[in-house]
Formats: C-alpha cells, structure tokens, sequence
C-alpha cells in the first residue's frame, strides 16, 4: 500500500503518478489527480513490482518531483509526503516516511 499526503505549498493542486518501471510516463494516467494541500491522505494498493513515482501540475506532464524509485512486496507500506523544495520552488521533494 501506498499512501501520500501534499503539504507542497508552492503546488497546492499535484498529479500523483505511479508507473511501473520501464513504462513511459508520457502515455500513462495519474493514480491520484488534484491531490491538494490539506486533503486527507490518499492511498492504493500495488501488486509486488518496480514502479516510478512522479509528481506533476494538474493535467500535465511537467515533472515536479520524479522519478523516485519504489520496489515493493506484497504486505508492504509506504507513506509518502510531498514538501517544498527551499532552494527551487519549481519543483518539491517527496519523502518517504518509516513507519514506526
């Protein structure tokens, strides 16, 4: 599973894409559109695989953030949270939180 919040202020309005690894993003639809900051959590399920994650303007293909890598198992859980990048407001950092 994965979960993901947005607390990019800077992009208070992201596409968050998941692709497996090796598909070309440019023809691939967002796993979770207009993601605001302040909305709850979002999450999904994911088979076991190498995927991509990226962030984007809503309705876009302008990269914010990406690729970060994800390989995940089945059972496994990853929280992710979306901040502002201080030294370029262009784009953001996501973060990959442990759980405890």
């Amino acid at each position: 599973m994965v979960c993901f919040l947005n607390s990019a202020l800077n992009h208070p309005l992201v596409d968050l894409y998941i692709v497996k690894t090796g598909v070309d993003f440019a023809v691939t639809i967002p796993r979770f559109i207009l993601v605001s900051v302040g909305d709850v959590p979002r999450s999904t399920t994911l088979d076991a695989d190498s995927f991509e994650i990226y962030l984007t303007p809503p309705g876009e293909k302008t990269i914010i953030t990406g690729p970060i890598a994800l390989d995940t198992m089945l059972g496994d859980v990853f929280e992710y949270i979306a901040y502002d990048n201080e030294t370029d407001p262009m784009t953001a950092d996501l973060v990959s939180i442990p759980l405890p």
